[in-house]
């Protein structure tokens, strides 16, 4: 009788760990995410601007199509122009003049596109991090409609991060959550309280492909010495971006196209305990 019992719960655990895994869009209500956003733009504009704000699941409720939707306390990172939204296992719908829209096809295979609404969106890259001290699995989106802009969505959390180039530079990352009352990171202060421990991470450039400029991002686990240096298709080096030291954190740096012309281009993170090398394509 114990043992049976012992067994049943170990099954449901067992299952519902699984079931959480597989979520990439937590939806319950109560869940918050707290996300920093930051904005910077070269001269001649100069401006900055930086914040922390919250999203949170208020309620649910069933719509026309006959499907439960969550309805957030604010638009998040996609901009869908609507703050209700489901998900299951093959999407994540926004419910947009009475239509349930699939915005993310979660089983897309990269370089995978299709249309949503105004948006054309593209799976660009798939990917495991280190997020929260938890390693989970990514997709990276691009949406390119009004403007463009790049959506990373988590296996665990949902959208951690979103980044935007137009006369200036968009991040918002998410700090901290509130996921079936566990409470991940920071959702007080907005201060980024996750760690890296042992962790590197060399992000895709973005805006990729990229005409004039382009931000290459990366994670370093400790202060140390960094080179990030640049490639063409044959292998040569072309420049050296960053050589120096820095310490635990993100960090970026500037590529500027210049006199290089189009074509495909490797940049490569180098430390001596690191190395990793990422693919961008420069089009004029």
């Amino acid at each position: 009788m114990h043992i049976t019992f012992f067994r049943l719960t170990y099954y449901i655990f067992v299952l519902s760990s699984f079931s959480f895994s597989q979520e990439y869009y937590p939806l319950e209500i109560g869940n918050v995410w707290t996300y920093h956003y930051n904005f910077w733009s070269p001269p001649p504009y100069s401006d900055a601007e930086s914040y922390t704000f919250s999203i949170k699941v208020e309620k649910d409720t069933i719509l026309s199509d006959g499907e439960k939707y969550f309805l957030l306390s604010r638009y998040d990172l996609t901009e869908s122009a609507s703050k209700l939204v489901r998900a299951d296992s093959n999407y994540i719908c926004y419910f947009i003049d009475s239509l349930g829209i699939p915005f993310y096809n979660l089983n897309a295979e990269v370089g995978e596109g299709w249309s949503a609404t105004y948006n054309s969106v593209e799976l660009i890259e798939i990917d495991t991090i280190n997020f929260f001290n938890i390693y989970t699995k990514t997709l990276q989106f691009t949406l390119d409609g009004l403007s463009k802009r790049d959506i990373t969505i988590s296996e665990n959390f949902g959208p951690i991060s979103y980044r935007k180039q137009d006369y200036g530079y968009t991040d918002i990352d998410l700090v901290g959550c509130v996921i079936s009352k566990v409470v991940y990171g920071d959702t007080i202060t907005g201060i980024v309280t996750r760690n890296f421990p042992n962790f590197f991470s060399l992000s895709q450039n973005f805006p990729n492909p990229f005409n004039s400029t382009t931000i290459i991002e990366y994670h370093l686990p400790s202060f140390m010495n960094v080179k990030i240096e640049l490639y063409n298709s044959l292998g040569q080096l072309i420049s050296l971006l960053y050589s120096g030291r820095q310490n635990a954190g993100r960090h970026r740096v500037v590529l500027e196209a210049g006199s290089l012309s189009t074509g495909i281009y490797f940049y490569k993170l180098s430390t001596t305990e690191f190395s990793q090398v990422r693919k961008c394509l420069l089009i004029k």
